[in-house]
Parts: structure tokens; sequence; C-alpha cells
């Protein structure tokens, strides 16, 4: 059964969201993410989104009068953000199609909730920008003492769940070792 799509929120910089449908959205992203192997950029959406032909093509601003690429990446992060994923194996429970992640090879790109779950090194990456994020939010309101102390809590437990969820190491290959 193909997946069903529906829209977190209603992004307000994207040209036709009256008329946009969530299902046509959603197919098309994971079209463009499973052709990157399980990433999806704002770039590979602005890629494709550019042939008239694509059913993105219409959410985007193209005169660059009156706005520029980087404008239009900001359009697909919204696109990206937005969808959610409806589960009909699951009582059609709602859930976030994509999740920011930042990884040395691809740098800061989206993944499929559906990957991260399945994935324990994903899982690690999110909870290590969950720890960073809390990290950051704690900096920003230190002055909120009653609601740092909260925020602290929290991180701590995320802090201990990412020791526990730590990647173990590679084994080494024993034919590099000197042999007696």
């Amino acid at each position: 059964m193909p997946l069903r799509f529906s829209f977190r929120e209603t992004p307000m910089n994207l040209n036709n969201f009256d008329d946009a449908d969530p299902d046509v959205v959603g197919q098309e992203l994971m079209r463009i993410t499973d052709a990157q192997k399980g990433y999806l950029k704002p770039e590979h959406v602005l890629e494709k989104a550019k042939s008239n032909r694509n059913p993105l093509h219409k959410h985007f601003e193209w005169s660059d009068k009156i706005a520029g690429h980087k404008y239009r990446l900001s359009q697909a992060r919204c696109l990206i953000r937005c969808l959610n994923i409806i589960d009909d194996e699951d009582d059609e429970e709602e859930r976030r199609g994509f999740v920011s992640i930042t990884d040395d090879d691809h740098g800061k790109s989206y993944r499929k909730v559906s990957d991260i779950l399945r994935d324990s090194d994903l899982q690690y990456k999110v909870l290590q920008e969950a720890e960073r994020d809390l990290r950051n939010w704690m900096h920003r309101y230190e002055e909120l003492a009653d609601i740092c102390d909260l925020v602290r809590e929290a991180r701590e437990k995320l802090t201990e769940r990412l020791k526990q969820r730590r990647p173990k190491p590679e084994p080494e290959d024993d034919d590099d070792r000197p042999h007696a």
C-alpha cells in the first residue's frame, strides 16, 4: 500500500500552498530521497523542481527578480520539514517524514524517519544533535533557572542514553598485526 501524507504546518513561504496535495509532495520527496540513496537535501529538491513537469515546481518562486536561489532552498527546506507520513498500518498515526542529521559524508541532510528507526547509528546521530540543541538552549536561557533545571534533567538523561548507545569501534584486522 502506498504511503499517505499530510502537512504538519502551513509553510509561509511556499507558492500555491492552498493547492498543495501532501500525497503528491510526499511521494515526490520519497522518490528524490531514494534516488539520492536515502539522503535528501534542499538542493536535491530544488534541482528536480526546476522542471515544469515536476509536481513540486508550482510551489517555488522562479522569478529571480522576486527570489534567488537561496530563497528557493529555504522553500525546499520548508517543504521537507512540513511533511508528515500517515501510517495506515498503525491506526493512521501521523509522524514526521524527515529529520535533519549532520554527518561527515553528506554534511547536513534530511533522512526518512523510517530509516532512522531502523538504524542505530542514525539514532545515535539524532541523540547527539538533541543533546547539542539542549546544551545550546540552556546556554541561551541560563537566566531562567527554574526552566533550565528541567532542561538540565532532560539533558542528563539524554547524555546517559548516548553513552549506552555509543557505536562500538570496528574490530581491527588481524592480518595487519605482525606474526610471531
